[in-house]
């Protein structure tokens, strides 16, 4: 069974997890590669700020994948989305990015917009997949795709 699920602080090594097994897949420019501790510490400021929330994807009770957005929700603003490299090709990201759909109508917005690395080429590819269209390039390293939901 597949439920995805609101992040609590005791998800925060499974997302850290996913994220830093994800992250040598996107080409990322600088080469920045945080650790696992970093990670942590990362998303429990962004959830004591009250800055982002996040999604668990689970299967039968084992984390496969996580999305982090930015708050307020209605601003579509998706500024994570990690597959555990095992699971890649699973159609875990598209649930991923549905639940990001439903969640940004339910709090009255209109699209979702994520920057992705200019070289990470399976995410462009993955996002253009799923109708969201190149907007602009962002600090020369990042490109900023967008979809219109309503």
């Amino acid at each position: 069974m597949i439920e995805i699920v609101d992040v609590t602080d005791n998800d925060l090594v499974d997302m850290a997890r996913i994220e830093s097994a994800s992250i040598v897949h996107e080409s990322r420019s600088d080469g920045y590669a945080p650790s696992i501790e970093e990670l942590i510490f990362l998303w429990g400021n962004r959830f004591l700020f009250k800055s982002h929330k996040a999604y668990l994807l689970k299967e039968n009770g084992a984390a496969k994948g996580m999305m982090g957005m930015q708050l307020p929700l209605k601003k579509g603003i998706i500024t994570a989305l990690y597959i555990d490299p095992q699971f890649f090709r699973m159609g875990y990201g598209k649930l991923l990015v549905a639940k990001a759909e439903q969640v940004v109508v339910a709090n009255g917005g209109n699209s979702l917009v994520v920057e992705v690395q200019k070289h990470n080429f399976r995410a462009q590819e993955f996002y253009k997949r799923l109708q969201f269209v190149e907007t602009k390039v962002k600090f020369t390293h990042l490109i900023e795709l967008k979809k219109e939901l309503v």
